[in-house]
């Protein structure tokens, strides 16, 4: 969560499995703090709090619209292929219909 004069303005969920694996299946941002940057701001504290963990993989379920975004150089994921998808399918992690899952 970030707070900017005491309002919540981005706000992320994350799961973690166990020690390789972590996935934040919903991250917003309030429509008057867009493209300030915020949303990357949390997503680097928070990677960085996942590396400290240990985790070696974090992936989001990504709407077609905003795949780019994440893709992109600012954020640095890649879509997954359905081999890489495969090789966690022993995680439960959220498949929300439509999307496309990520990772770094």
């Amino acid at each position: 969560m970030l707070e900017k004069m005491a309002k919540v303005v981005t706000f992320a969920t994350v799961r973690i499995f166990g020690d390789k694996v972590a996935e934040v299946p919903f991250i917003a941002t309030r429509s008057a703090y867009r493209r300030q940057g915020l949303c990357k701001t949390l997503m680097d504290v928070l990677e960085e709090k996942l590396i400290n963990l240990g985790i070696e993989k974090l992936v989001l379920p990504a709407i077609p619209f905003v795949v780019d975004t994440w893709t992109g150089p600012s954020f640095g994921f890649s879509e997954m292929t359905p081999y890489e998808r495969s090789k966690l399918i022993n995680y439960t992690l959220l498949n929300f219909t439509d999307t496309v899952t990520c990772q770094e």
